[in-house]
């Protein structure tokens, strides 16, 4: 089994906390709307949706909006929030190297480092044809990961940290300059010295290299951010936020 096959349960809540504020959505959307020029009601796949975040909050700003993912259990909380909040989404389960709901769409988003899970570049690839094969011509995409450039120069082969929970995390990295992979072990420590252990192993790129690999899908680049303020990408900038475009002249 994958390691992100099961990673991504109740759990990752805790771990993540932090980083998942209301706050940080309404404005990574509010910029996610401008960077990709969305007209009213436009459609929208947010693909590896995780419990549905970004795509509840499209969804309520008034486009049509499909949320997929691998992951039972956020679809399942994506779901009750949605119902709970009043916003119609169509969700789907399924690994990203196929899409399934119908296409087209007006715009594809992938938020989040929800891209560098597979096992090869190869599959990666795939996963950027996908995106090309249900974006209508003139359709965008809007893709988001960790800079590489700047989690090098701040590496870390191990570090502690403790949650608001009380849990004590330890993480151990080890960065393979061949393959562009970080595989970081995560132990988790509960205050009764309770351990768990998880295994993460994301492929990290730079924006030349995530840039080449859109061009070969067929994508072409139109703008690149350092994140959602408009911020020009920098060797230092903390995000990669790509915005690429099928080519308006291509048969759909």
């Amino acid at each position: 089994m994958a390691w992100y096959e099961s990673f991504f349960d109740e759990s990752y809540f805790a771990e993540y906390a932090g980083f998942i504020t209301p706050e940080r959505t309404a404005r990574d959307l509010a910029a996610v709307a401008a960077y990709l020029e969305l007209e009213p009601g436009a459609r929208i796949l947010d693909l590896c949706c995780g419990h549905g975040r970004h795509a509840i909050e499209l969804a309520l700003r008034g486009y049509r909006v499909c949320g997929q993912d691998l992951s039972e259990v956020f679809l399942e909380r994506a779901r009750r929030e949605a119902e709970e909040r009043g916003a119609k989404v169509e969700w789907a389960r399924g690994d990203m190297r196929r899409i399934v709901p119908p296409p087209p769409f007006d715009a594809v988003i992938s938020m989040f480092t929800a891209f560098g899970y597979l096992e090869n570049d190869q599959e990666e690839r795939s996963v950027l044809r996908e995106v090309y094969r249900v974006l209508r011509p003139g359709g965008r995409f809007l893709i988001d990961v960790v800079n590489r450039d700047l989690l090098m120069a701040q590496f870390g082969q191990r570090d502690w940290r403790e949650r608001a929970d009380g849990v004590r995390v330890l993480y151990e990295r080890e960065f393979d300059a061949l393959t562009g992979v970080n595989h970081e072990r995560q132990i988790w420590i509960d205050p009764d010295g309770q351990a768990i252990q998880h295994e993460i192993h994301v492929r990290l790129f730079c924006a030349s290299e995530l840039r080449l690999m859109l061009e070969s899908a067929g994508l072409e680049v139109e703008a690149a951010y350092g994140g959602y303020e408009g911020e020009p990408l920098t060797r230092t900038s903390h995000r990669i936020v790509i915005v690429a475009r099928r080519p308006a002249g291509t048969p759909g």
